[in-house]
């Protein structure tokens, strides 16, 4: 089920970047002791990504910074679709967003 979670936490990174505008897209997984890393990252030119680009991507980071709730972690694969970064934000323990240069960099933190 772990397994199930990662992926979906994954997909949402993923959608938001793809809807985002962002090319050339990296992700990577690592599956530590304690901890697991998601980290994406991709780059685009100015004209590609739209005007609201910086406000989205500071929401977006806010959302993925609130408070991790057990309950929503436990139901949350199941229930999960399109545009739930709020709800991906409660089955991780911290993430750290960046946008700099036509770089967004994505890593986000989840303790076993």
């Amino acid at each position: 089920m772990e397994n199930k979670k990662i992926a979906k936490l994954v997909s949402e990174l993923m959608n938001f970047c793809l809807k985002l505008g962002i090319k050339h897209i990296k992700s990577e997984v690592e599956k530590e002791a304690e901890m697991i890393k998601i980290s994406i990252e991709g780059s685009t030119g100015c004209d590609s990504v739209d005007c609201n680009c910086a406000e989205k991507i500071e929401r977006f980071g806010k959302s993925l910074n609130i408070t991790r709730e057990a309950q929503v972690d436990q139901y949350y694969w199941e229930l999960a679709g399109e545009d739930n970064e709020y709800l991906a934000g409660m089955m991780i323990d911290k993430a750290e967003v960046s946008y700099k240069d036509n770089y967004l960099k994505i890593v986000a933190y989840r303790k076993k």
